[in-house]
């Protein structure tokens, strides 16, 4: 992986100074694949074709994304590292254009017009009317709750998800976000990058969401390898206590092209008894999956009954 440090008086520090964004410290690792926002300790270096509006812009959609509830002009800027000015001129024009609306308070969140987004996203990926269908037949044939995701960061989004008939208790939603080591999907999608550039993603450390989750770098750097050598990972209770799930990468078809991961989840006392059952039935799947795009004609076909 390659290695971009950032010291004091480069371009990129006075670049930033000038357009009133925070400075980056010393050493601070930019990867010129990965560009996931300050909440991931990831900053892209800024060069002369940079937009400081626009990527203030999109931080402020996912920061109010992400949060719970309203979120105060003042806030925004402290949490994104952005100087008021800048997130004073952009939250104006994302009201104006009706994708932000502020409340009492001066506080703000998102609006309506996001769902023009995406439900362009949902309607032009043609894969998801499809994957939705295989999905089913993956959970009707295991009894399982299925999950896709990407890898942002040191996190996954959630893309799709369909629940077990069974439903449990569960903390994947559709759009929610999750700290990648916690997680099956988060692990295998790891995986592909070098150790090196894991344990800068977890520079700052390691959130968790179990008393059992992946909490140091040794022990997730144990489990990347053996996920490499396996071409599939596991969790056992890092997300739920009492539930595991087992994960394989595959690449998202159609015009978007990502790699992402499908993962069953099952209770944790019966997990090793169907490991090899559930991993066969998600490579099956993702194979399933993978054809969506290459054969678009046949998509249409796939409505109303997939074929493993």
């Amino acid at each position: 992986m390659l290695n971009h440090p950032v010291g004091k008086g480069t371009p990129t520090r006075r670049y930033r100074k000038a357009v009133g964004e925070a400075p980056l410290s010393r050493g601070t690792f930019v990867h010129p694949l990965h560009d996931d926002g300050p909440a991931d300790e990831i900053v892209k270096e800024a060069d002369r074709y940079t937009a400081p509006a626009a990527a203030c812009a999109v931080e402020i959609l996912l920061l109010l994304a992400k949060s719970p509830h309203p979120i105060s002009m003042s806030d925004i800027a402290r949490q994104l590292g952005r100087s008021k000015s800048l997130v004073f001129r952009v939250t104006r024009e994302l009201q104006r254009r009706e994708w932000i609306a502020r409340l009492d308070g001066n506080h703000y969140w998102l609006a309506l017009g996001v769902l023009e987004l995406g439900a362009a996203v949902t309607s032009k990926a043609g894969f998801l009317e499809d994957g939705r269908v295989i999905l089913r037949q993956l959970v009707h044939e295991t009894q399982e709750t299925a999950n896709i995701a990407v890898l942002r960061g040191a996190e996954v989004l959630f893309v799709m998800k369909q629940e077990s008939p069974g439903r449990v208790v569960s903390i994947s939603l559709i759009g929610r976000r999750l700290p990648a080591n916690c997680v099956a999907l988060g692990k295998i999608l790891l995986a592909r990058d070098s150790d090196d550039y894991v344990g800068k993603l977890f520079a700052a450390g390691f959130p968790k969401l179990s008393s059992k989750s992946t909490g140091s770098f040794d022990e997730l750097r144990r489990e990347l390898k053996v996920a490499r050598s396996l071409g599939y990972a596991v969790d056992r209770e890092g997300a739920i206590l009492g539930r595991s799930a087992i994960a394989v990468a595959f690449r998202l078809p159609g015009l978007l092209g990502e790699e992402a991961a499908l993962s069953l989840t099952t209770d944790a006392d019966r997990f090793d008894s169907r490991r090899d059952e559930l991993l066969t039935a998600l490579r099956k799947a993702t194979l399933s999956l993978e054809r969506l795009g290459a054969n678009p004609a046949g998509r249409r076909r796939l409505s109303n009954r997939a074929t493993f």
